[in-house]
């Protein structure tokens, strides 16, 4: 799948969206979507641009992949990238958030599985002197000190190494996507429904049942364009 999310084409959509505001109402909702995908990508591109600079690999994950898939009604938060956590790669990722003045909250954490099988982030608490000297330190050796949400001025770039998948599995899988010309890979279908089902949250029904629906509308084309095929 190639998905190809033009600056123009959003630009003038939102335009005319700003400018007579019932005119959203009698758009489709392929148009809505567009409107919304465009306005997310244009919002996060100075930290796609940042990455694609400094060539640093990673595999496109979380909510900002589900809206490309096509997923409607998500306000992404942050953009989540698994990281190749080759210690060269770590090095250009760590360029990348310097570029962006990126910072990051005091101390740090581990993740653990709760007795629901979800992913919960444990918290190591810092006394008051600690907090106030602590400062980021990258150790390229060690994927675990990149397992944090960053702060830029573009918005947050969450770094998840583990809970999503690791890079050298979904990288076998995700697909190429041309996010305003630069290329991406994003988590394939099958890997993001893996990571919003087990287990299900509330928040992520609808999400899981329109990424069901795209996944079977897309069997549907392969089985057809296999039926022209033998035709």
């Amino acid at each position: 799948m190639r998905i190809a999310v033009g600056r123009e084409e959003g630009v003038r959509l939102t335009s005319s969206i700003s400018s007579e505001p019932d005119l959203l109402l009698r758009i489709s909702r392929k148009e809505q979507q567009q409107v919304q995908t465009t306005n997310v990508i244009e919002a996060f591109l100075p930290l796609f641009q940042a990455l694609a600079t400094h060539r640093v690999d990673y595999v496109l994950t979380g909510s900002v992949a589900a809206l490309l898939y096509g997923v409607t009604d998500i306000q992404p938060g942050d953009l989540d990238v698994v990281p190749h956590t080759d210690p060269a790669n770590l090095a250009r990722l760590t360029a990348a958030l310097t570029d962006l003045d990126a910072t990051t909250e005091p101390g740090g954490g581990t993740w653990f599985t709760d007795e629901r099988g979800e992913w919960k982030w444990r918290v190591h608490d810092l006394t008051e002197a600690e907090r106030a000297s602590w400062r980021w330190t990258p150790n390229y050796q060690d994927w675990q000190t990149f397992d944090r949400i960053f702060n830029t001025r573009y918005g947050n770039l969450d770094i998840v190494p583990q809970i999503a998948g690791a890079y050298s599995d979904l990288v076998q899988r995700a697909e190429l996507m041309s996010v305003m010309g630069i290329a991406v890979a994003v988590a394939s279908l099958e890997d993001l429904l893996a990571r919003l089902t087990l287990p299900r949250r509330n928040k992520d029904v609808d999400r899981v049942r329109q990424l069901r629906t795209v996944q079977a509308e897309r069997a549907n084309e392969r089985r057809r364009s296999a039926d022209t095929d033998h035709v």
